[in-house]
């Protein structure tokens, strides 16, 4: 006897929508944009969400610094989400662990930079 495991779908995350926030940054006057290289359907949670920090905090410093070092590997001087909690699990972790000072800001609040001017 045989035993398989059935097809799985593809993650797609929030329901698939990927390219809206790289549209909004794209057009945002003076930001580029660098993609780590685990994106869109292949990337992994930060480890911040869902009770993990509480519950295991050596799993939330772990996925934290993969994802710094990623984004570090970019040359990016930030890193954008639109997760509070990635906002909050990556600056825990992203001097204490990896050295790495890239700054961490949610994208709305990017947004709100790029709209009053404070962001050049």
């Amino acid at each position: 006897m045989t035993y398989t495991s059935p097809p799985r779908p593809v993650n797609t995350g929030s329901s698939g929508v990927y390219e809206a926030p790289r549209n909004i940054l794209r057009a945002i006057p003076g930001l580029s944009l660098a993609e780590m290289w685990r994106i869109r359907e292949y990337s992994f949670c930060c480890g911040g969400g869902g009770g993990v920090f509480d519950t295991y905090p050596e799993l939330a410093a772990s996925a934290a610094c993969h994802r710094l070092a990623e984004a570090g590997d970019t040359g990016a001087e930030m890193l954008v989400t639109a997760c509070d909690h990635c906002v909050d699990n990556f600056n825990r972790f992203r001097e204490n662990k990896t050295g790495n000072r890239m700054a961490v800001v949610n994208i709305v609040d990017l947004i709100d930079q790029a709209l009053s001017g404070e962001y050049q």
